[in-house]
């Protein structure tokens, strides 16, 4: 499991209360307008992600093993952070109410099936 790309794994339902705060905002004064990004900002590997649903869930992760180097294929950047921060200066709190840690989002995703 590829443990060299960074990756910011983002809750839909946090992606879907930033698109909410826009819409209403522009709702209210239509020259409201913008492009923005939003991502959370805990970086990880696929393995770590792996890693944490295995702990999570209580599943063996022994056959798992991280890969450190770029894995081949399609290229992917070695970091996918959005750049976020014009966003976080007009959403309330700098948007740190809209981050779920990827443990509590993928438990919540996931919970249900395992």
């Amino acid at each position: 499991m590829s443990d060299y790309e960074i990756r910011h794994p983002t809750s839909v339902e946090d992606i879907a209360a930033v698109c909410y705060y826009i819409a209403k905002q522009w709702q209210h004064d239509p020259s409201f307008h913008g492009v923005w990004h939003w991502s959370n900002s805990e970086p990880m590997t696929k393995y770590q992600m792996v890693m944490q649903m295995a702990s999570l869930f209580s599943l063996p992760s022994n056959h798992v093993g991280p890969v450190k180097e770029s894995m081949p294929g399609a290229l992917r950047p070695y970091n996918s952070a959005l750049e976020c921060s014009d966003l976080r200066e007009i959403l309330p709190n700098k948007g740190l109410d809209i981050a779920t840690p990827f443990k509590d989002g993928i438990k919540r995703c996931l919970e249900p099936f395992v």
